[in-house]
């Protein structure tokens, strides 16, 4: 198969053969130059005879696979692969230029003797890598297949399986002593999202009847059975009728639902007490005519990335113990339909937050100066502005430690905090008192943001990006 400057190939739901590819391709016309299907089909380089570099893209629905009894090397430069399907190298070495992105592939398989390279290149002190769909990606090794990562870099993937089984999720690095650091070459990283998935089990509905109050008992659940809370298969359901439910130890849930007619409190019964949510996260609901406050007041650890949260109109949410989760660029997104309150220290959560669906009236608000996650990584709000309460903080003065990202017409003059005002001017860039400084800093449609000068009470170590 030839590429002169350009070309276009549908394979139209058959998977194809080819013995090589010959590319004489550039980056001036990559946009133009692609495999796609619109129906799962893949394309399959049976034996690549020399090395070629390929600005091209997989989009649709295709799969790659390719084969170089000679070890030679395809590279793989497309800028915007769209693709859901996969690429898997027999033998030979698949290269992901470090400008190469592809933000929809589901599946990298290593098998034979094949290998994956990711460069890095990090020259200037930043390291240039491929953007290879982060969240959503797994990863498959058989056989003495290779992922080879550059030094500096690190490959996030949301799954890895070895000859078929699954790793837990975690860090990897090349000859670590574990099953998968035998196909990780290069000085580079691979960080595993989650382990193994985990597929939805039973519902079970809260009615609290036994009387202690414990997620444990048998008596506080409809039918009489407790669920299982080891292996995190369960969806608990708390009713109308119920105010309050209490966690002893470690409970791993694949969601929760609140959907009661009065406020309802989920609390630990000591320090030790925690909720491993996974991918079915939180619904916040009620079936009240009046506004409901729902309360998490036991610590919650994110099991599965991504996973999104939902506070329906008419609810509030109160967060009052922490929330943690792994660092990755799969994120915590809350569904801010009805408002959410941040008390907690949230320092460890490395997890993006992303609060969608802000208005005024759904606006967050936050109490604690590391309430909205670690200030190694952003929190992006989406539609409105969250909302800084001075006169009541929790963890010290409330200097906001988290980066903030304000989107879709969040401007900085706009009022933000329960004392003074927030009004941008940046021609004179005036001290307005009251004024928290990452939260009155904005960037919309890509332009740099006008920002107001902060009081030191009040001074933000937030870096616009």
């Amino acid at each position: 198969m030839s590429y002169r400057h350009f070309g276009k190939v549908d394979l139209q739901g058959w998977n194809q053969r080819c013995g090589r590819i010959i590319a004489t391709t550039d980056l001036a016309n990559e946009a133009a130059t692609y495999v796609t299907s619109a129906d799962p089909a893949t394309l399959s380089i049976l034996n690549q005879s020399d090395n070629v570099t390929w600005y091209g893209n997989l989009n649709g629905k295709a799969s790659l696979s390719y084969a170089s009894a000679s070890g030679k090397r395809f590279t793989y430069n497309g800028r915007s692969g769209t693709s859901t399907g996969s690429i898997t190298v027999n033998s030979g070495y698949f290269r992901f230029e470090t400008n190469a992105v592809h933000k929809g592939l589901s599946k990298l398989v290593a098998k034979g003797t094949g290998t994956f390279e990711f460069p890095a290149n990090t020259s200037g002190g930043n390291v240039a890598f491929a953007s290879i769909n982060p969240s959503g990606v797994s990863v498959a090794f058989e056989d003495t297949g290779k992922i080879d990562i550059g030094s500096g870099a690190v490959l996030d993937v949301s799954t890895a399986t070895v000859d078929g089984e699954y790793v837990e999720g975690g860090t990897y690095t090349r000859n670590d002593g574990t099953s998968i650091g035998e196909h990780i070459s290069g000085g580079g990283t691979l960080r595993v999202l989650n382990g193994a998935p985990v597929v939805a089990g039973d519902t079970y509905v809260w009615t609290g009847a036994a009387g202690d109050g414990l997620l444990t008992t048998d008596g506080n659940w409809e039918g009489g059975t407790a669920p299982d809370l080891t292996d995190g298969t369960a969806k608990l359901f708390f009713s109308a009728g119920t105010s309050s439910a209490t966690v002893s130890g470690t409970a791993h849930v694949y969601g929760i639902t609140f959907c009661t007619n009065a406020a309802f409190t989920l609390t630990g019964a000591d320090a030790n007490a925690k909720v491993v949510v996974g991918e079915g996260g939180f619904l916040f609901t009620n079936t009240a005519s009046a506004s409901v406050t729902n309360v998490l007041d036991v610590p919650v650890e994110l099991g599965t990335l991504p996973q999104t949260w939902r506070v329906a109109a008419n609810t509030q949410l109160s967060l009052t113990a922490p929330l943690t989760g792994r660092t990755s660029y799969a994120p915590l997104t809350i569904d801010c339909g009805g408002r959410v309150y941040f008390h907690a220290d949230n320092s460890d959560l490395l997890t993006p937050l992303v609060l969608t669906n802000v208005t005024t009236a759904t606006q967050p608000y936050i109490y604690n100066m590391k309430g909205l996650g670690a200030k190694s990584r952003f929190t992006t709000v989406w539609g409105g502005q969250p909302r800084f309460i001075t006169d009541a903080p929790q963890g010290g003065s409330l200097t906001n430690e988290t980066p903030l990202r304000l989107r879709s017409g969040a401007l900085p003059s706009r009022r933000f905090i329960s004392t003074g005002t927030c009004t941008s001017r940046a021609a004179s860039r005036t001290r307005q008192a009251g004024c928290c400084a990452s939260a009155c800093i904005a960037r919309t449609n890509g332009s740099k943001a006008r920002a107001c000068i902060c009081p030191k009470s009040l001074t933000s170590t937030t870096a616009v990006p």
